[in-house]
């Protein structure tokens, strides 16, 4: 499931951003307070979404947090809030954008999608007394990919050193030509050993280490050398957040 919020607004000066940023957190807060109270199809609830967000249909969202954690300004139209969902077994980090127009409004929400398959297979693994090496690795990718931004961050930190010494080793590899680089071997052997998926490199120098998903619903990080991650979108990298530098965590639908 995928959950995007998208805000537009008329063009604010450069020094507005910090006070437009307290806006942005304000109109969260009263959806997610509309969302706690199962109050969405509200009058005053609707008042506050546009575009896709208007086509909801739940009284609802869930269990979430009492706020954002962490509040993007995309540009002077455009914002994106984060915010925790407590499910019954993990938490999810969901992503809302809003548009400024004439206020901030959401327009639309996202989150990694396609993850009841992969925890049905996180949970079918677990059952099992005794696991193959390839299974190990398998439940480990699992909870990697279901994991939250703030665990995800915790995990890098702890396995810098790891993924500098492969991306250093992966700065050779050319776009869409990385299997025929002859450090491919190894390289794959240490994505497997972090129990990683893939790695790919873009034609700017961008290097993605991909932990796993669903078709394009994936998730990892990627080092980026001239430090210009993409950019947030609702519609491909819905989340891009520095953990170290020149180091990003990314999702994509």
């Amino acid at each position: 499931m995928v959950i995007v919020l998208v805000l537009a607004a008329a063009s604010a000066p450069a020094q507005e951003k910090t006070d437009s940023g307290a806006t942005v957190k304000t109109v969260l807060a009263r959806l997610f307070d509309f969302s706690n109270n199962q109050a969405l199809q509200s009058p005053e609830a609707r008042s506050l979404l546009l575009g896709e967000a208007l086509d909801w249909k739940m009284p609802t969202f869930g269990e979430l947090a009492a706020a954002p954690d962490k509040v993007v300004l995309l540009d002077a139209e455009n914002a994106v809030g984060r915010i925790q969902l407590h499910g019954k077994n993990r938490v999810v980090d969901i992503y809302f954008y809003l548009k400024l127009q004439d206020s901030w409004k959401v327009s639309a929400v996202r989150t990694l999608a396609l993850t009841g398959i992969v925890e049905g297979a996180c949970e079918y693994l677990k059952t099992k007394p005794n696991l193959t090496a390839e299974e190990k690795y398998d439940l480990g990718n699992c909870e990697l990919v279901l994991a939250s931004d703030e665990v995800l961050r915790q995990w890098f930190a702890k396995n810098a050193a790891a993924m500098n010494a492969l991306s250093g080793l992966s700065r050779g590899l050319k776009p869409r030509r990385e299997e025929q680089d002859p450090h491919y071997a190894e390289i794959k052997a240490r994505l497997k050993a972090l129990d990683f998926a893939a790695v790919e490199v873009e034609d700017d120098g961008t290097i993605e280490f991909t932990i796993g998903g669903i078709t394009d619903n994936t998730v990892g990080f990627l080092y980026s050398p001239a430090n210009k991650p993409p950019k947030i979108s609702s519609n491909l990298y819905i989340w891009v957040e520095e953990i170290a530098p020149k180091w990003f965590l990314f999702r994509t639908t």
